[in-house]
Order: structure tokens, then C-alpha cells, then sequence
């Protein structure tokens, strides 16, 4: 899994890349390999109990309140290290 590609992530990125461009995009294709990406990924975790406890933990952790950046905080973070590493 460390190495396959993530439709989901890409998906993520091309959304918010749009979003700072203020142009539209039609991304079905992208979705639905998002989504059978994200099906598979579960299917996985479900059928490894060593995931499948880690997976609870993070589960558990969020619900304690324990804070996860978001996407957003996440993607302003790329935004600010690509600004500091314009040539």
C-alpha cells in the first residue's frame, strides 16, 4: 500500500488546487477511482487486525480530542513551503 498511488490524495490535491485557482473542474472519473480506491484501502485494514487496532486507536484518539491537522491545515503547509522554496 506504502507505494501505490492515491486517487483519493490526488483527488484532494486537484479540488484544492482548483479552489485556489477559482476554476472549475470535472473530476467523475477521479471520484469514482476515489471512492474504489478508498472501498479497497478498507477492505485491507478490515481483513489485518494489526490495521484494524491501529485504525481504532487514531479512531479512539479523535474522539478523545486528541487533534489531527486537517486538510486544510495541511495543504496551507505545502503552500507556505513551496512560497519559501520559489527560485
Amino acid at each position: 500500500m506504502g507505494q501505490t498511488p492515491s486517487p483519493k490524495a490526488t483527488l484532494a490535491l486537484v479540488e484544492r488546487t482548483a479552489a485556489l485557482l477559482g476554476a472549475g473542474i470535472e473530476a467523475v472519473d477521479l471520484q469514482i477511482a476515489s471512492s474504489a480506491y478508498e472501498r479497497q484501502v478498507t477492505e485491507l485494514v478490515d481483513a489485518d487486525d494489526e490495521a484494524s487496532a491501529y485504525v481504532a486507536q487514531l479512531e479512539q484518539d479523535d474522539d478523545e480530542g486528541d487533534e489531527m491537522p486537517s486538510g486544510d491545515s495541511l495543504a496551507a503547509e505545502v503552500e507556505r513551503f513551496l512560497r519559501g522554496h520559489d527560485d
